[in-house]
């Protein structure tokens, strides 16, 4: 936000006035004293008085002319807003024009401040469900479209192992739908607002042992060998704590999916002056430098047919580093895999 104050007319009137007012008040107190001693001119005494009107006047002056600036402001920003109702803009300006002094509008700034942050999360959440929208109806649409065809297959045909073939096909199409639709509504929620909204202090490492528990069962099938490093003590972080949870989740979840049997999952926790990083490195087998710029992007895959899955797990994690104010990166783990880098910062402070 700019401040355009000239206030060179303000800040003359104010001072005339004070300098005014306090000769007048020095040349009253005086008065009493003086006429103790001696007897004083009429034309002195006109002059305390002149001098007290003057100051006065010159208050009441300014005292005017306040209320008007103000109005031209009010006037100003309205005519702003009805531009960012018609979307022509996304933030509005206060300028001060001549006269105006800026404490004096200093409510009006901290007003516009607010206004800008309530603006900028709106058109946060507009872009995010403009993005959900325009791509969820086509993922929706496919598995939907392999559903029917996997029925029509199980009725027409008399073979029993085609028929078993067929159900168990539309049950797998089933729940692969199921954990889309769950990554479609989660990602659709990621916006600054729903963010802010549930602030808390996160302990990551807790954090990380109950996400870790989760994927127990699918550890232990996979006979997978997970190690968790952190320090004895980890500053914890002012986060949303389901959204890093979900972030959590999706870094292991893509990890053990990308694994093979017998395969490792390492995560590291360190802090670092004002901030917390999280390392999860994996012994799968790994992806090149031009897809690991194509996976983080929303309902996008590997070209070389490796990532499986929805396509959105990625995106999720780096859209909640994002609201977080952090990094993600992708990087060669020395495992052989897949090493995911991200780094939060412990407090969040206001737009």
């Amino acid at each position: 936000m700019r401040l355009n104050a000239v206030t060179s007319h303000s800040a003359i009137l104010w001072f005339v006035s004070l300098l005014t007012l306090l000769l007048w008040l020095a040349l009253s107190l005086a008065v009493p004293q003086l006429i103790s001693d001696v007897s004083l001119p009429a034309s002195y005494v006109l002059s305390v008085v002149f001098l007290g009107v003057i100051s006065v006047v010159i208050a009441l002056l300014h005292a005017r002319s306040t209320p008007k600036s103000i109005s031209t402001s009010i006037h100003d920003l309205t005519t702003q807003l009805h531009r960012v109702n018609q979307g022509k803009s996304d933030r509005i300006e206060l300028v001060l024009g001549q006269g105006a002094s800026q404490t004096t509008h200093q409510p009006l700034a901290d007003l516009v401040r607010e206004i800008n942050r309530y603006l900028s999360m709106e058109t946060d959440r507009i872009s995010q469900e403009q993005a959900f929208s325009s791509e969820a109806s086509h993922e929706l649409r496919t598995p939907l479209a392999g559903m029917r065809l996997q029925a029509q297959i199980a009725q027409r045909t008399e073979n029993k192992e085609q028929q078993r073939t067929a159900l168990n096909n539309i049950v797998l199409a089933v729940d692969r739908s199921t954990r889309l639709v769950n990554q479609l509504l989660a990602y659709s929620r990621l916006t600054k607002r729903k963010m802010l909204s549930d602030i808390t202090h996160v302990n990551l490492s807790q954090t990380v042992q109950e996400c870790a528990h989760k994927f127990a069962t699918a550890i232990g099938k996979k006979q997978v060998s997970l190690n968790i490093a952190q320090p004895e003590k980890l500053p914890s972080i002012d986060a949303n704590n389901a959204q890093i949870t979900t972030l959590l989740e999706n870094l292991i979840q893509n990890a053990v999916d990308h694994i093979p049997e017998h395969g490792t999952i390492a995560i590291g926790l360190s802090s670092l002056n004002q901030s917390v990083s999280i390392t999860i490195d994996d012994s799968g087998e790994g992806v090149s430098d031009e897809n690991k710029r194509v996976i983080v992007a929303p309902f996008q895959k590997s070209e070389d047919g490796k990532q499986s899955g929805t396509g959105l797990g990625l995106a999720i994690c780096q859209r909640i580093t994002q609201l977080h104010k952090g990094q993600f990166t992708l990087s060669d783990s020395a495992l052989g895999g897949l090493c995911v880098t991200l780094t939060l910062p412990l407090h969040q402070e206001s737009d």
